[in-house]
């Protein structure tokens, strides 16, 4: 009844089908196909796993998904970390209860995962990935405002004193760095074992809508102790810095409320702020983070 496979490129027509009629017609990869060729547009293909009605040529099941080395090599290697995006069933059309699963179940046969993971799942959809014996827990929100921005449009309720008394000086520094320098090689090597220079150009410094950024935190020594990826946003009439990827030496303590100071004061940022899960709250709270 189904074929369940990856999306090829000549039912990229397809794909577009089942996402405005059964997703949003509003949805970005319709708007802009440069977004969806670099998130998911493979060798031969797309990264998505389609289930297509044998008899009525249409999709009916899509799970969309990519992973680090998607980005650095160019295609999804097995046994590599797979980052899951749209996954999606059309009820009314589906003649299969299992379809969904059949999507799932097709990415662990294919690539046999280190790991998958869902960022954004609301508590419905939770639920199912529970049931199926994913472990769900919640990202924390840190941030560090500017002690120099007086008005405050994006932070609502009171900021902690803590933060009100920060100085402006500190003997680190943080700047906007090259990705091909050396220092950043050694950084990441020692830090996850393998070379992710050419992740952080392929996914942020290399995309086609956001500009990114990539910072370097150095210490006292002028060493390079630390990596900051992110990207501006604005509200409200205010801008913010949100951090995307930060990666530091296990053994660096450091004041980066402080050392991010004149980063703040310089591009007029209400605050920076970091969402993430696993990092040791001691650890995010000795840097001054809130």
């Amino acid at each position: 009844m189904y074929e369940v496979r990856l999306c090829k490129s000549s039912e990229l027509s397809l794909l577009k089908d089942f996402l405005r009629d059964s997703w949003s017609p509003d949805h970005i990869f319709l708007k802009d196909q440069k977004i969806l060729d670099f998130q998911h547009k493979s060798h031969d293909g797309y990264n998505f796993v389609v289930a297509k009605h044998c008899e009525k040529k249409e999709f009916h099941g899509v799970l969309g998904f990519i992973s680090p080395s998607h980005y650095s090599n160019g295609e999804i290697l097995s046994g590599d970390s797979i980052w899951l995006a749209i996954w999606k069933v059309d009820k009314d059309r589906a003649e299969s209860n299992s379809l969904g699963f059949d999507l799932l179940n097709y990415i662990n046969d294919q690539y046999c995962p280190s790991s998958i993971t869902a960022i954004g799942i609301n508590r419905q959809v939770s639920l199912l990935y529970k049931l199926i014996g994913f472990q769900i827990n919640t990202m924390n929100h840190w941030f560090i405002p500017s002690v120099s921005k007086s008005e405050r449009r994006l932070i609502i309720g009171n900021v902690p004193s803590r933060s009100e008394v920060i100085s402006s000086e500190s003997d680190y520094r943080v700047e906007i760095i090259d990705v091909d320098s050396r220092d950043i090689e050694q950084l990441l090597i020692q830090k996850s074992g393998k070379d992710d220079a050419l992740y952080i150009a392929e996914r942020y410094l290399k995309h086609p809508t956001y500009d990114y950024n990539l910072m370097g935190v150095y210490d006292f020594k002028n060493r390079l102790i630390g990596l900051i990826v992110g990207r501006e946003v604005s509200a409200e009439g205010s801008k913010a810095f949100r951090v995307t990827d930060l990666w530091l030496e296990a053994d660096s303590t450091f004041d980066l409320a402080q050392t991010i100071q004149p980063f703040l004061h310089s591009h007029n940022y209400e605050y920076i702020d970091f969402l993430e899960y696993g990092w040791p709250s001691e650890r995010l709270e000795s840097m001054g983070l809130i």
